[in-house]
């Protein structure tokens, strides 16, 4: 295994306030993995443990969130296990994963939830293979859920009659998503089925739920809608709501910069990116966050778009796209077509912590969240925001003047202008003193939310438990 440890330092790029600003973006230090052979193809090499397979078949390595999960198809078709990737160990026969997953037929999930493994094939996850079944005028394959008990043999096996998309495990329950695509061309989307179970054995049909939601033990699960931009492209995700780990009270959400259309929940973390570039463009990132209401923005390595593996290549587009992503235990995998390269759970989380620190202040205007680039910050018991988003939401109209560094702010015949590090703002044209200036902070003008709301007609109260400023 060739590792090279490349190590970025740094920090963010920036928008004056009067365009549209970027979310704050951060190097964050990671680990290429290189696979082997003429053709990068051959060995994978991790912690002495060689899987010997094409690097594109690294989707037979899998973490259950109990052990690592690995069948291997040499010498014969085997599957091992392991708790620390160094020593492995062969399941013990009879196990059903042989009958479940026949050789070669990938790519499928095993996760360990509430004392059973759940099994499916994520074929169908992003809808792209659905899509092309049909397309071409073939069936959409049908497989089945299977629940194991710890000896991986199956307790039952459930034929929900549509292909399975997505499923999840929240506090004890247990979520199921199926897409049946029969009409899509005609209706514009697939018909999503959501089901639920609080043993995984029975299951019932939940028509609050458009798509399964994610939840990573913190304050907030995530609550997706999704659609098909066009019949050639694979459904997409984006976060509709926020709700408790129970999937009540729930919150719509906007954000300032929309997330990506992929979403994965590994342990604490949620990461969005997308899956495969598109013909001669090049993703520069991907995101993280802990509370799935404040992103940030994680360059991926520079040689992405660079034809460091083909020089051979007159090309100039982007020859590696991430095509997958792979959790383990302490470490985040992405997958090209080419290598794979990891980053440190434990350092994502401390820079997201850097950025966002240890404690959030959330704002909600109308009910709605607010998913801000830059989070609020408080400064003498007084909550600044970044102004151009709230404004966006209250319909306000915003400019900046460079020269003088001044925000103002338009709506309904009240003007209201701030100026950087003045407690002096002005109303309708009248001086009016401020507890704390408005602040520059990453490029963000940053005013008083209950000055600012106050003065445009609505009211704040601040809610400690949540520590959340409501705006009404």
């Amino acid at each position: 295994m060739k590792n090279l440890f490349l190590l970025f330092t740094a920090v963010c790029m920036i928008l004056l306030n009067s365009l549209p600003c970027l979310a704050e973006t951060v190097s964050v230090s990671y680990n290429i993995i290189n696979a082997g052979g003429e053709d990068y193809k051959g060995t994978y090499n991790y912690n002495d443990v060689i899987l010997r397979r094409d690097i594109n078949k690294i989707n037979n390595f899998i973490w259950t969130g109990k052990e690592y999960i690995l069948f291997d198809r040499y010498p014969k078709y085997i599957f091992y296990k392991s708790n620390d990737m160094i020593e492995w160990k062969e399941l013990n026969e009879p196990n059903d994963l042989k009958t479940i997953i026949p050789l070669g037929k990938t790519p499928f999930k095993i996760n360990f939830w509430g004392g059973k493994y759940i099994v499916f094939n994520s074929l169908h996850e992003g809808g792209a293979e659905s899509i092309s079944a049909i397309n071409r005028g073939y069936e959409v394959p049908i497989n089945p859920l299977w629940i194991l008990d710890d000896n991986f043999n199956i307790i039952k096996e459930i034929d929900f009659g549509e292909p399975i998309t997505a499923v999840g495990y929240i506090n004890g329950k247990y979520y199921l998503q199926t897409q049946d695509y029969t009409n899509y061309k005609t209706d514009g989307n697939p018909i999503n089925t959501i089901y639920t179970s609080d043993d995984a054995l029975t299951w019932v049909e939940d028509d609050t739920l458009t798509d399964v939601p994610l939840w990573n033990g913190n304050q907030y699960a995530l609550m997706f809608s999704g659609s098909l931009t066009d019949g050639d492209s694979p459904y997409t995700y984006s976060i509709e709501a926020v709700a408790d780990n129970s999937m009540g009270n729930r919150t719509s959400i906007a954000y300032e910069e929309d997330t990506m259309n992929c979403f994965e929940q590994i342990d604490d973390l949620y990461i969005s990116y997308k899956k495969y570039h598109s013909f001669g463009e090049y993703d520069e990132s991907f995101k993280v966050s802990l509370d799935g209401v404040y992103w940030l923005d994680v360059l991926y390595p520079e040689w992405l778009k660079h034809n460091d593996l083909r020089e051979e290549s007159s090309l100039d587009h982007v020859i590696e796209s991430v095509c997958n992503l792979i959790n383990t235990e302490n470490k985040i995998l992405f997958q090209t077509s080419y290598r794979l390269f990891e980053y440190d759970k434990n350092e994502l989380r401390e820079v997201w912590h850097n950025v966002f620190g240890n404690t959030q202040t959330y704002v909600k205007f109308d009910g709605t969240l607010l998913g801000f680039e830059t989070a609020p910050v408080i400064e003498d018991d007084r909550t600044l925001v970044p102004m151009r988003f709230l404004f966006e939401q209250m319909g306000a109209d915003v400019e900046w003047d460079q020269a003088t560094r001044t925000a103002t702010a338009t709506m309904n015949g009240t003007t209201v202008a701030f100026s950087i590090d003045d407690t002096t703002a002005e109303v309708n044209g009248a001086a009016a003193t401020m507890d704390v200036p408005a602040r520059l902070i990453n490029d963000k003008t940053m005013v008083p939310l209950r000055f600012l709301s106050e003065n445009m007609g609505y009211t704040v109260t601040w809610d400690e438990a949540t520590r959340t400023a409501i705006v009404e």
